[in-house]
């Protein structure tokens, strides 16, 4: 779930908000393993996308910011390129 905007031509951004949790299969470097799964905190998912000229198709690119449970402290921050294609329910 999340939120988009038309940027011009064929290009969207995105954003969503996703709700991560420490589980015992969360490796150490992650604040794992604990158990039961703790809440760790939100993270915002970033998108920039172009769509192909059929719409069946995309590329741009992503960041991911991590945040703890105070919603201010940015545990990691990640970026980079993606890549996907439409489908429909069909």
């Amino acid at each position: 779930m999340g939120v988009w905007e038309h940027v011009s031509g064929r290009t969207y951004k995105l954003k969503h908000i996703a709700l991560a949790y420490a589980s015992s299969d969360t490796p150490a470097s992650q604040g794992g393993p604990v158990a039961p799964a703790a809440y760790v905190g939100p993270g915002i998912i970033r998108e920039t996308v172009t769509l192909s000229a059929s719409g069946s198709t995309f590329e741009g690119t992503f960041t991911i910011d991590q945040y703890a449970r105070d919603e201010v402290t940015l545990l990691q921050h990640i970026a980079g390129k993606i890549v996907g294609m439409r489908f429909t329910v069909d």
